[in-house]
């Protein structure tokens, strides 16, 4: 690509150089020995770049299949990131309601990367057993104030059917 630039950028500026002596070439015997001297100087400054300079017209694939290949593993990572980060807020708050005397089945979390690349958390499901369902209101709150989003609470009964407040 570099030596396709560097000859458009020699023809460019031998076109604009040829084109002024050549208005400036006065009407008289010599008229045909300059215009001679400026075709020459024309064809000289452009086959110029091919013997000067090493030019490549080839493309390099490498790099393009490297992009490919850091795009993949960019996502495979975030995708990973996005996990990680997932299990470690479940965990913590099945923990840290745990310390607060309240059993809980399973908790869920679902985040999101934002427009300015922070993580938010989209969703949270608590899955609560029946017995529990007194507690509702303080889950709720104690979710709420550890994390900045309010659960969604789904009671779940002896026969594993699923209600959801």
């Amino acid at each position: 690509m570099e030596g396709i630039r560097t000859i458009g950028m020699s023809m460019c500026i031998t076109l604009v150089v040829t084109s002024i002596f050549s208005m400036l070439i006065p009407d008289s015997k010599l008229d045909k020995v300059l215009k001679f001297a400026i075709s020459l100087f024309f064809l000289t400054s452009i086959i110029s770049p091919f013997f000067t300079s090493k030019i490549d017209f080839g493309v390099d694939f490498n790099n393009m299949v490297m992009e490919q290949t850091n795009t993949k593993m960019d996502k495979a990572v975030e995708e990973q990131f996005f996990s990680l980060a997932q299990k470690n807020i479940a965990s913590t708050l099945e923990r840290y309601l745990k310390n607060e005397e309240i059993s809980v089945r399973k908790i869920e979390v679902f985040v999101n990367k934002t427009a300015d690349n922070n993580i938010s958390i989209s969703k949270l499901m608590v899955y609560i057993d029946a017995s529990q369902e007194n507690k509702v209101s303080k889950i709720e709150s104690l979710v709420k104030r550890e994390v900045g989003v309010t659960p969604s609470i789904v009671k779940l009964n002896s026969n594993q059917g699923k209600d959801s407040y």
